[in-house]
């Protein structure tokens, strides 16, 4: 009987040994195929790259086999040049005009400007992502408003009239917006809308509707042309960085590693993405205790898995970004989450 006791045990010591080396192992692996990304933005002492920073903090990136490394400048142009040099793969400007960083990334090589790239892109469905609608005959029998935005005659809707018309789409209701800063809240009614200007489709993106809820749809066969080794997303003013950025951003990463033929190749990786990155273009007036609770109470929670916000993950999240210079000054985090609870 002792001896049966010792053989058990010889073998359970024998599992349990085994068992810890091939979970090492496995660890290692995992770690060993993460991709290391590199990104450069601009930087301004506010909170305005709180969605990046707060996506590698609660491991999104990591959860999706990225190892993200973000540095900051105060120069665009360097953003420019350390990302046509490949020092960097990613950059992030912020650029008030899109066309002068445009103009001036064409002289560097190795660079597409991806926000530009959207702005020169005349036309977009905005498409609720319960809806289905992936392309422009997909509008069929649906409900679509048009966006007639400072424009007092019925041009831009002579516009997409001809474009319906052209594509043999017929849609059940149209509805006609002339304030784009009430965009949002037409979706309650609409299954998708067409637009034209760049402000209006940033503008689809306002009052917490979001990347989860809304979907892109490029009416141009490619945005993307030619993509070469690198590339600079440029942003008006940073204010909602995520989550439409950080999401897609991610998105992208992944699907390029996924699927890319050469993985170790950024060109291979980039030409499997057949839409562009875009960036919400919202400008907020709020207090930055506002900001905060607007941005990571609503948006930010539910993407990391968060179901209740404890007092003590906000003060965590709040230093994080004191400590690595996102805001200037530590912020009343009581004030912040008395607001949050009120909200919820």
């Amino acid at each position: 009987m002792n001896n049966i006791k010792k053989i058990l045990k010889i073998y359970l010591t024998l599992l349990i040994l085994v068992t810890t080396f091939n979970s090492s192992i496995v660890l290692a692996t995992t770690n060993e195929q993460y991709q290391k990304v590199n990104i450069i933005t601009t930087y301004a002492p506010n909170i305005k790259l709180a969605g990046l920073a707060f996506a590698k903090y609660s491991n999104s990136f990591a959860d999706n086999g990225i190892l993200v490394s973000i540095d900051n400048t105060n120069s665009n142009s360097k953003v420019l040049d350390l990302v046509s040099s490949g020092k960097k793969q990613f950059g992030i400007m912020n650029a008030n005009d899109f066309f002068i960083y445009y103009a001036e990334s064409e002289k560097t090589p190795n660079i597409i400007v991806v926000g530009s790239t959207i702005v020169k892109s005349k036309q977009f469905i905005v498409a609720k992502k319960s809806s289905g609608i992936k392309k422009i005959n997909d509008l069929e029998n649906k409900k679509i408003a048009i966006s007639i935005h400072n424009d007092g005659t019925s041009k831009k809707y002579k516009i997409y009239e001809l474009l319906l018309k052209k594509n043999k789409v017929k849609a059940s209701k149209i509805v006609h917006q002339k304030n784009y800063t009430v965009m949002p809240l037409l979706f309650d009614a609409v299954d998708a809308m067409l637009v034209t200007d760049p402000e209006e489709l940033f503008a689809c993106f306002t009052n917490g509707l979001n990347d989860r809820t809304l979907e892109i749809i490029p009416l141009e066969d490619k945005v993307l042309e030619n993509i070469p080794e690198s590339f600079v997303i440029v942003n008006r003013d940073f204010y909602n960085l995520h989550p439409i950025l950080t999401q897609k951003l991610l998105k992208l990463l992944t699907q390029g590693w996924q699927n890319a033929a050469n993985p170790n190749k950024i060109t291979d990786v980039l030409k499997i993405i057949n839409k562009s990155v875009v960036m919400n273009n919202s400008e907020f007036s709020y207090p930055k205790e506002v900001w905060l609770l607007k941005h990571i109470g609503k948006n930010l929670k539910p993407k990391v898995g968060m179901d209740i916000m404890t007092k003590e993950n906000f003060e965590n999240i709040i230093n994080m970004y004191y400590n690595n210079n996102i805001i200037p000054t530590k912020l009343n985090y009581n004030k912040i989450f008395s607001r949050l609870l009120i909200k919820q």
